[in-house]
């Protein structure tokens, strides 16, 4: 297994199409302070193997958690920074049950 770590680069969402033949490799990828949003996270479905997503201030909304949320390998996620919801991350939390969650919001 692999990591990927795109921090603070000029990554796109089209650019993780390319991550996507790396499917059966990935567990940790690292997209903080890019970017991304919410369209580039369907590339990430591929990844059966990922465990731990970084999603730090970047442009993602709660569309892109209904996206994760359908990633069942996943263990954390951090999301501290983004355009999210209390409700958002409240919903993913139910989806993914066992995920840590770093977000700005305290769900306990």
């Amino acid at each position: 297994m692999i990591g990927i770590q795109l921090r603070n680069s000029s990554v796109t969402d089209d650019d993780l199409t390319l991550i996507t033949s790396l499917r059966d490799d990935v567990d940790v990828i690292g997209l903080e302070g890019t970017s991304i949003s919410d369209a580039g996270l369907a590339h990430l479905l591929d990844l059966r193997f990922l465990e731990n997503v970084d999603l730090t201030e970047t442009a993602i909304t709660d569309a892109g958690l209904a996206t994760l949320s359908q990633l069942p390998s996943l263990e954390y996620i951090h999301i501290e920074g983004t355009r999210v919801s209390f409700a958002g991350v409240s919903q993913l939390q139910a989806a993914l049950p066992k995920c840590e969650i770093v977000s700005d919001f305290d769900l306990e």
